[in-house]
């Protein structure tokens, strides 16, 4: 009988060391998503099951607003973009391979542009298949792209409206 309650003793402090450290993982892994600077969502059967907090300060939803029944996962998309998710959507149906990362201009709550650069992965989550994405607001750096490009094309005008010589040394 001392070596059954003995046993069974081990037996359950094993269990709350596992469930231990089981919690102290999960405290990790939230710490890291909600820390994130990027958007992290879990869409599975076209119902968000998670998303962060910044994901609601890019695109201003709450998990609420995303899962009511009157959203439509298709009014994240500006117009411009919708060719290239339908495109995804067919390629994803047929069973072919898609780059995991992708751009898109998204629509935010409040009706702004945001340029996104998301990487998607598709995992099983449970009996089905789910989208786990990492969101990033490029908008800004795009924006910066834009005007380095404009400001050189302004400079390579200038240079051969110029009527002097110009030398470049190394």
């Amino acid at each position: 009988r001392l070596t059954f309650l003995m046993d069974s003793i081990w037996k359950i402090i094993e269990q709350r060391k596992t469930t231990l450290a089981l919690e102290q993982s999960e405290e990790r892994y939230r710490a890291v998503v909600e820390g994130s600077n990027d958007a992290i969502y879990l869409l599975v059967n076209e119902r968000f099951e998670m998303i962060n907090k910044r994901f609601t300060d890019i695109f201003g939803y709450r998990i609420e607003d995303l899962n009511g029944p009157d959203f439509d996962i298709m009014t994240l998309y500006a117009p411009e973009s919708l060719p290239i998710i339908e495109e995804r959507t067919r390629k994803i149906e047929r069973g072919e391979d898609v780059e995991p990362i992708y751009e898109f201009i998204a629509i935010t709550k409040d009706g702004r542009k945001v340029i996104c650069e998301t990487s998607v992965s598709y995992i099983q989550y449970g009996d089905t298949i789910a989208t786990q994405g990492i969101i990033r607001d490029i908008t800004e750096r795009k924006r910066a792209e834009q005007e380095i490009r404009e400001s050189q094309q302004r400079l390579s005008h200038l240079i051969q409206q110029t009527p002097l010589g110009i030398i470049e040394w190394d």
